[in-house]
């Protein structure tokens, strides 16, 4: 892979991971919920599953990348 091409994957991985633990921070302080009643919480916890879905699907990628 191109040195280029490996420092903007660095980057992306990073910024995503750096919004995945802003996000356990959020939800950790963020007071106990109502179940099924906050909404802002949940949101949280969404958005939190979609970056780790990201960061796996971003990881696939790169490994593939490298490898052709």
């Amino acid at each position: 892979m191109d040195d280029s091409f490996e420092r903007h994957c660095e980057q992306i991985r990073a910024s995503l991971a750096a919004r995945r633990e802003r996000l356990a921070q959020e939800i950790a302080r963020h007071p106990r919920p109502i179940t099924a009643c906050d909404v802002h919480f949940n949101r949280l916890l969404e958005e939190r599953a979609r970056i780790a879905e990201a960061l796996g699907r971003f990881d696939e990628f790169v490994a593939f990348v490298s490898t052709v």
